[in-house]
């Protein structure tokens, strides 16, 4: 299992983590459906804003960490590796 990172200029940190199995079963919560789909058809969904930099991490190995700002009014990412240590 890989563990990633994404953090904001507010100092908010989202921790990202990828597997290749997983077991259990998806319960629905009271705001939304939950459920998997396929990657493309994800992509085609109206997604949160940054959220095409998590599918990068998460599609990149040698990607682990994420910086958000904005820059004239939109919000970016700045992709990183970060040494493990």
């Amino acid at each position: 299992m890989n563990m990633c990172m994404v953090q904001d200029e507010k100092g908010n940190v989202i921790f990202l983590y990828k597997a290749n199995q997983c077991s259990g079963t998806l319960h629905n919560s009271e705001e939304e459906c939950v459920c998997w789909i396929p990657l493309e058809e994800f992509k085609e969904k109206e997604l949160a804003t940054g959220m095409k930099y998590v599918l990068q991490i998460m599609a990149l190995s040698q990607m682990n960490e994420c910086y958000m700002h904005l820059e004239g009014g939109i919000l970016r990412g700045v992709l990183v590796k970060k040494q493990v240590r």
